[in-house]
């Protein structure tokens, strides 16, 4: 069957997400001094960073925590045994994280002539994250204009590599499966969750 769609994960696939998280930890670190007393350097501080984030972050896609919830349990792991955060202050050190990585966002350079290259094929977005901002991300560049549906897991109550998000907009998109392709950097997430819906994945 002819492929006639082509679908893109926006985190590491459109938008240099690793980068941003990267620039906005060393900014972090660098800020709050009392942070060096638990990480000797600002390489542990990253490290535990993305441990956090990946123990927590998954819960929040699942449906079983909230996203200030995921926000708190991130940051009091952080600062423990440090400070005892109160709930008010773990969002003001989020919220300081957040705007941090949304000043280093950048879209890779290839983004634009890719998207373009594609065409007549139709072209769409499906991406696990809080819909607020990944929404702010699409509008860099006006990227969301460049696409004809835009699938976010917190606005639709399933996240990949649940089938059922990549039906969802293969469906909105009047296409079967077996037409699309899905563009993805995570091989758990992106590649089995596109082959568990019957759509051909691509794995960057």
């Amino acid at each position: 069957m002819a492929i006639r769609a082509v679908f893109f994960d926006l985190d590491d696939t459109l938008l240099d997400h690793t980068t941003a998280i990267r620039a906005a930890v060393t900014e972090l670190y660098g800020q709050r001094s009392e942070l060096a007393s638990k990480f000797s350097d600002e390489a542990k501080f990253q490290r535990a960073w993305v441990e956090v984030q990946d123990k927590h972050y998954p819960s929040y896609l699942r449906g079983a925590i909230s996203h200030a919830e995921q926000k708190v349990l991130r940051i009091r792991e952080l600062w423990q045994p440090l400070a005892n955060l109160s709930e008010e202050q773990c969002f003001q050190v989020y919220d300081h994280f957040q705007m941090l990585y949304a000043r280093n966002w950048k879209l890779y350079s290839d983004v634009f002539p890719c998207l373009e290259a594609l065409f007549p094929l139709r072209v769409g977005l499906i991406s696990n994250g809080w819909g607020k901002q990944q929404r702010e991300k699409l509008n860099l560049e006006g990227l969301h204009e460049k696409f004809e549906i835009i699938v976010i897991s917190s606005e639709v109550g399933m996240a990949k590599p649940d089938p059922r998000i990549f039906k969802m907009a293969c469906a909105a998109l009047g296409v079967q499966p077996s037409e699309s392709v899905y563009v993805g950097d995570l091989y758990d997430l992106d590649v089995q969750g596109a082959q568990l819906a019957g759509l051909q994945p691509v794995w960057l």
